[in-house]
């Protein structure tokens, strides 16, 4: 038998109960359906006002890329060459020019500015090297089921040390206070001579002059390989009957690459040469290292 505690309800208050909880969720639709509608009329994420739904936070996506990017600079700008640098040198070639950016960010802008630099990598102190990295993240409208994210920017002041003699190939950096004026304390370098050709120069030469049409003349080879290399003091090509022969060198590092451009076929890279002769006196780096190729005692 039930007590009168353990009775159920009347029929009429869970009636009551049905319609109030059915009026609550009627009125929570609207405002999420608000919420949405005003996110696609402004372009980008908002905060409700009972903070349900948050929106990531763009300021803080651009300062994490902005710490990466940096990072990337100071494992790029380490010499993988056997000759020191100098800082403007390393400013242009590998800081600058084509900083590496996190993968999956095409719709991130970045701009990498050049502060101060001055020394060499050679020094004690090493080449001493100031960058201010930009990031920009555009807004990201939410969706349902996903906030979206807010518009964003940052921008941080590193200063690298970079020397020769570091064991583990990334440059030192640290964080610093931008200065108020971010343009460069100095004009900005232009290309010098290398001190040597990096690791991914053979690459470069090959694939500039695949990307050259079939039948391409020498000095289209030489213009072409000098907007790639504008520093490099020996930039020559020739033509041996169907083929293009080019080279890329530095006098002072004896370094050469002598390239094979066939026009059917892909190009490849010719090393049968003996080194003896891109010493002072000797044929240099030349195409006729393959042309008419020299044996040497």
């Amino acid at each position: 038998m039930l007590n009168a505690e353990d009775k159920p309800p009347p029929r009429k208050a869970l009636l009551l109960l049905k319609i109030l909880g059915l009026t609550a969720l009627l009125a929570v639709v609207p405002t999420i359906v608000t919420i949405y509608a005003v996110n696609a009329l402004v372009g980008g994420p908002v905060r409700d006002a009972v903070g349900i739904f948050v929106a990531d936070d763009g300021d803080a996506l651009a300062a994490e890329l902005g710490e990466r990017v940096a990072a990337g600079i100071a494992d790029d700008i380490e010499p993988s060459y056997d000759e020191p640098a100098d800082a403007a040198e390393i400013v242009q070639r590998r800081a600058v020019v084509s900083p590496r950016v996190p993968d999956d960010t095409a719709d991130v802008s970045y701009t990498v500015v050049p502060l101060a630099w001055h020394g060499s990598s050679g020094d004690h102190d090493g080449a001493r090297i100031e960058l201010a990295v930009s990031v920009d993240v555009p807004a990201v409208n939410s969706v349902m089921g996903d906030a979206g994210r807010t518009s964003g920017s940052s921008t941080t002041c590193w200063r690298y040390a970079v020397r020769s003699s570091d064991p583990d190939d990334v440059a030192d950096h640290d964080k610093i206070e931008c200065p108020s004026d971010l343009s460069p304390s100095q004009a900005p370098p232009t290309p010098s001579a290398p001190a040597s050709l990096d690791v991914k120069a053979s690459e470069q030469v090959l694939q500039v002059l695949d990307e050259l049409p079939d039948d391409a003349a020498p000095d289209d080879a030489t213009t072409a390989l000098r907007a790639v290399f504008p520093g490099v003091d020996v930039i020559r090509a020739e033509r041996a009957a169907d083929e293009l022969v080019a080279v890329v060198g530095v006098t002072d590092a004896r370094d050469c690459i002598v390239a094979v451009r066939p026009d059917d076929g892909p190009t490849w890279r010719f090393t049968a040469f003996d080194r003896i002769l891109l010493e002072p006196g000797e044929t240099g780096c030349s195409p006729s290292l393959y042309t008419a190729p020299v044996t040497t005692h």
